[in-house]
Order: C-alpha cells, then sequence, then structure tokens
C-alpha cells in the first residue's frame, strides 16, 4: 500500500514539474525563501497530528533498528554463549537489547544463562525487565 501510495505522490510530482516547464512558471523568490526559513521540528510534529494510527505506528517502527542487523547480533551473541564466552554473550545480548527493547530475545537467553548459572533469582528479575515495557 505505502509503495504504491509512494508511487502515486512520485508520478504526480513529476506531472506537475512537467506542467511548470511547459508553462514557464518558475517558482518565485520570496516563495523560495519561505521555504527555506520553515521551522523543520514545527513541520515533523505537524506531519504526525496528520497521520492516522496505522501511519503512526509504521513511522515508529522505522525507528528500531533493522531486523536482519538484530538477528545478525543475536546470532552471534548464542554462538559465543554456546562456545562458553558468557561474558562476551551478556555484552552482546545488551546490545540487541539497548537496539530493540521489545525483541524478547535477548531477555530470554540472558535469563537462561544465569539459569544455567543456578542464579535463579536473577534469572527471574531477567525475565521480568524482559516483559515490562521500557520507559
Amino acid at each position: 500500500v505505502r509503495e504504491a501510495e509512494g508511487q502515486a505522490l512520485i508520478e504526480r510530482l513529476n506531472a506537475e514539474e512537467e506542467v511548470e516547464k511547459a508553462t514557464g512558471m518558475q517558482r518565485s523568490s520570496s516563495v523560495a525563501s519561505r521555504s527555506e526559513s520553515v521551522d523543520p521540528s514545527l513541520t515533523a510534529k505537524v506531519r504526525v497530528s496528520l497521520l492516522d494510527e496505522e501511519e503512526r505506528q509504521d513511522a515508529a517502527s522505522q525507528s528500531r533498528a533493522l531486523k536482519v542487523n538484530l538477528d545478525m547480533l543475536n546470532f552471534h551473541a548464542r554462538k559465543a554463549r554456546d562456545r562458553g564466552q558468557t561474558d562476551k554473550a551478556m555484552k552482546l545480548f545488551q546490545k540487541c537489547m539497548k537496539m530493540d527493547p521489545y525483541d524478547g530475545r535477548a531477555w530470554l537467553a540472558t535469563a537462561k544463562m544465569y539459569e544455567r548459572a543456578k542464579n535463579y533469582n536473577t534469572a527471574r528479575e531477567w525475565l521480568h525487565r524482559g516483559v515490562v515495557p521500557p520507559p
């Protein structure tokens, strides 16, 4: 859907540009100078207020880490854990948590590592942290 909307927007902009070229219309310097002085933060606020709920969720998800990067980091953390490199694995899992606190794989893996070390209270704390939404 978004791809079709984007394509339609590009086509409309190209058509408007061709009309401008054909009629010889140019943007006046006053319009150009006004558009350069627009506050970007205000523009962002207006865009957010105009988005419907589904578009807001899409915009929020775009600010997250790419899934492929998170997958690779989780993979390397699990490999380090499997090789017995627990310190390295913990650091990598914590990077995963920082990249996307809503991805539960790193939280669960960290809790399991503490459980295997028979540190049950710490394992329970990590599971709880993974369930509670981050601020």
